[in-house]
């Protein structure tokens, strides 16, 4: 499958300072699910007003979100080939295109779903490189930290596309 992915290479030294930032975007996330269930609560007619305004933020969250990642990771997301499952990615990039992802450490992705608007985001570590035919290189990550919210997104993504594949081939 082709998906937009976006990564940048963690050094050695800043793999904790990496992992407590996605541990905090994690509580983050489960304050914000918390105060969405409290607004749940409400009276029909400010559950709407709320469900406007969070989709505003949302929107606005997004274009940040894309803006700042691209911003702090410098690299912009591509297309790239990859195989998927829910604990590890295979990418295929062409030999020139992975300046910054290295044959092994900690790497810091952002993927980019089918028909989702927000980038999952995970730390992977990578089990090495192999060179393909056509100047093709296939880059193993295995999935360190997935967040929870995350990590159901992309297992549902996974079983729609198994799903569709079967369809196919009935």
């Amino acid at each position: 499958m082709v998906l937009a992915v976006s990564w940048r290479a963690v050094p050695a030294d800043r793999e904790q300072v990496e992992k407590e930032r996605f541990a905090a975007r994690e509580n983050t996330l489960r304050i914000e699910n918390i105060a969405e269930e409290r607004l749940r609560e409400s009276d029909e007619q400010r559950r709407l007003f709320e469900q406007l305004d969070r989709l505003e933020r949302k929107i606005d969250l997004l274009r940040e979100r894309l803006e700042g990642h691209q911003e702090t990771s410098g690299t912009p997301f591509r297309k790239v080939w990859m195989r998927l499952s829910e604990s590890r990615a295979v990418l295929r990039l062409d030999a020139g295109e992975d300046e910054d992802l290295p044959g092994e450490g900690l790497v810091a992705l952002a993927l980019l779903l089918p028909g989702d608007p927000s980038p999952v985001e995970l730390l992977a570590r990578a089990g090495g490189r192999q060179e393909l035919p056509g100047g093709l290189l296939a880059v193993n990550l295995d999935f360190e930290v997935v967040g929870a919210g995350d990590r159901d997104r992309l297992a549902r993504m996974l079983f729609q596309l198994e799903r569709r594949s079967r369809s196919v081939k009935q």
